[in-house]
Parts: C-alpha cells; sequence; structure tokens
C-alpha cells in the first residue's frame, strides 16, 4: 500500500513498484514453502516502512531488509531442503498451493495458455495417498520400502501435480498415470511422462527441477546481510519490543538487560522507533514515562501516559502500575516461543 501511495505520487515508478510485488511475493511465498510460521507478519512489514526511503531505491531497501537473518527469508538452497522434506500439500490454505502450482506451470511459458480461472484444475498426487497392491509391489521392484518412501514423500511437492482427471488417476498403478499425464495440456505433467517409474529417486528428481524452476520465479533474499544496524546488533532489543503485551509495560533496564548494553544506548534506539513497535510501552524503572522519549513522527502529539491508559495501564502519581510491568525474564519466554515455532533452516533440517 504504501509503494501504491508513492506510486501514484510518482515517486516510484512502475518498474519499481512491480518490483515491490515481486519482493514481497518472494518472501511470502518462500517462507511458505518452508514451512516457517507466518506469525507476526503484519507487524514485521508495518516496522520496515520507517526504514524505507520515500521515492527511488524502495525497493532495493525493501530487497536489503527482508534479508535481514532474523526474517527467515529461504534462499535456493534451503528452498530446495524444504521441498524435498515439507509436506506441501499440509502447508497453508488449499488455495494458496494451487497457486503455487499454477504459477509453475505458467513459468514453462507453453505457448498453449492454461486458462485457470475457467478450468476444474485439482491438486494431484502421482504416488497415491493410499498405497494399493499395485503401488506397494511396483516401489519393492525399485528396492525400496513402500511405507518409508510413502511417509516421507507422498505429500511433497516433487510428488504433486495439477490435474483435471483427479477421479480418473485415482489410485492408478503409475504406468496407467504416466499414459495419461502423456497426453495432458499441463507441462508439469507432460515431464512425467518421462519416467518410466515412480519412486524416491524420480520425486526428489523432480523436486530439484521444481526447485530451479521456484529460483528463477521467485526472488532470492540477499547474502550476507546481518541484523547489525549501526554497529551493534539491536534485533534482540527490536524483538523483545515487539512482544509486549498489550496492557503492559517494561523498563529501558529490561530491554538492556535483554540485549546485552546498557540503559542509555537503548533510550537513544527507541527514540527513532515507530509507533507501531510498541516503543511506547518503555517506561523509567519507576513506571513514569521518560522526559526524553519521543514519538517517531513530530506530527504526532498523543500523551504517552493517555495512549497506555486506553490500554489498561494503571496509573496512580505519574507511575505506572508494578503489577502490570513484564521483566525481561517473561518477555524472553515470548520471544522463545515464537522462534520454537520458526527455527532457522539449516540446509538439511527445516522448519517444523
Amino acid at each position: 500500500m504504501v509503494a501504491y501511495d508513492l506510486h501514484e505520487r510518482n515517486l516510484v515508478d512502475t518498474a519499481e513498484l512491480r518490483k515491490v510485488v515481486a519482493l514481497i511475493e518472494s518472501f511470502l511465498v518462500r517462507r511458505q514453502l518452508a514451512r516457517i510460521p507466518p506469525n507476526s507478519l503484519s507487524r514485521l512489514f508495518v516496522q520496515l516502512i520507517e526504514r524505507l526511503p520515500e521515492g527511488a531505491g524502495f525497493a532495493d531497501a525493501l530487497h536489503r531488509e527482508l534479508s535481514r537473518e532474523r526474517l527467515y527469508w529461504p534462499d535456493d538452497e534451503l528452498i530446495c531442503a524444504a521441498i524435498k522434506a515439507q509436506p506441501f500439500f499440509h502447508i497453508g490454505r488449499p488455495h494458496q498451493r494451487k497457486m503455487i502450482l499454477e504459477r509453475l506451470e505458467r513459468s514453462f511459458d507453453h505457448p498453449e495458455k492454461v486458462d485457470f480461472d475457467e478450468s476444474t484444475l485439482q491438486i494431484e498426487h502421482i504416488m497415491p495417498q493410499t498405497l494399493s497392491a499395485e503401488w506397494r509391489e511396483h516401489l519393492h521392484s525399485l528396492g525400496q520400502d513402500p511405507d518409508e518412501v510413502h511417509a516421507h514423500l507422498v505429500h511433497t511437492l516433487g510428488n504433486l501435480t495439477l490435474t483435471a482427471f483427479n477421479g480418473t488417476l485415482s489410485n492408478n498403478p503409475f504406468e496407467r498415470k504416466r499414459e495419461i499425464y502423456g497426453s495432458s495440456h499441463l507441462d508439469l505433467n507432460r515431464a512425467l511422462h518421462e519416467n518410466e517409474a515412480w519412486g524416491s529417486e524420480q520425486i526428489l528428481a523432480r523436486a530439484d527441477a521444481l526447485a530451479s524452476q521456484i529460483a528463477k520465479i521467485w526472488i532470492a533474499p540477499l547474502a550476507g546481510v546481518s541484523d547489525t544496524i549501526g554497529g551493534f546488533d539491536w534485533s534482540r532489543v527490536e524483538e523483545a519490543i515487539a512482544a509486549i503485551p498489550v496492557g503492559r509495560w517494561t523498563t529501558y533496564g529490561d530491554l538492556a538487560e535483554i540485549g546485552g548494553t546498557a540503559a542509555q544506548p537503548v533510550g537513544n534506539f527507541i527514540t527513532g522507533l515507530p509507533a507501531s513497535s510498541n516503543a511506547y510501552r518503555v517506561l523509567s524503572t519507576d513506571g513514569t514515562v521518560s522526559s526524553s522519549f519521543q514519538w517517531a513522527d513530530p506530527n504526532d502529539l498523543r500523551d504517552v501516559q493517555d495512549v497506555l491508559i486506553a490500554e489498561g495501564i494503571e496509573f496512580e502519581n505519574g507511575c505506572a502500575s508494578r503489577t502490570q510491568r513484564i521483566a525481561s525474564e517473561e518477555i524472553v519466554s515470548l520471544i522463545d516461543e515464537f522462534d520454537e515455532e520458526s527455527l532457522r533452516l539449516d540446509g538439511t533440517a527445516v522448519v517444523q
């Protein structure tokens, strides 16, 4: 929305606006493919706005900010690992999964375009969700344990495609499915016809091929962009501030303890943060609003105490209630709850 506003004011040209949309799409799609929870994404994007220029360079700045390590934007290597291991069929919502497969199909640029709005395409498991006797025999003939292959790969992207013939394909043996795929108008399916068998080797090879296609479609993050800003890594402090719940407050000292610094530098850092970051919920040790606190927007004339009272904080003689203070230990526990759901990819293991 900010980029569209800048475009309407002729501060960002059409090419840059398109890049902004592509960057956001890539960030969201790659995270979904890696099964990274979408927790706090709306808050994340709002906080990014204050770091972006109002004009030329907006898209490049967005690319850099989204590439910071703590935002977990998977690169090509991690996407490849995720596609081989994550159950794509159970990630996100059905229409999101279908849209990703449709975008993959479009990327092949076949001259006979498919009208996805009018088609009745559905997601199809190549190796079926329920193994028949024929499929078990087929996998045994490849020297593979049917139950093991099925458990690890049946719902992964390498074993999924789009088709209007789900009922016809069903649990048919691969030989019969291969014939039907060969007559398909979809490039995703015609390539399947080239395989004479369908087991773990073929599924993982197709996953590699789709990962290469994904790398072409969805922009990768910039490499080597750390969380360090201004000579000090403030990411932990930013996470702590974002974690302060409505109706609670903390101190500069608590944040300093979490970030490994001192209260004064924390105060200086907070001054430049937008209101959406919860910075106004940080008070002096005695629960008073610091005399040096300023809203990032100089036109914001709200009284901090009034804002906090509206959120449920009780004040007496200008001091916030001690019972509503959230100490460093509790803030850390809130951050860690999120971290447990969004563990970093390590190249072989992916987010659970």
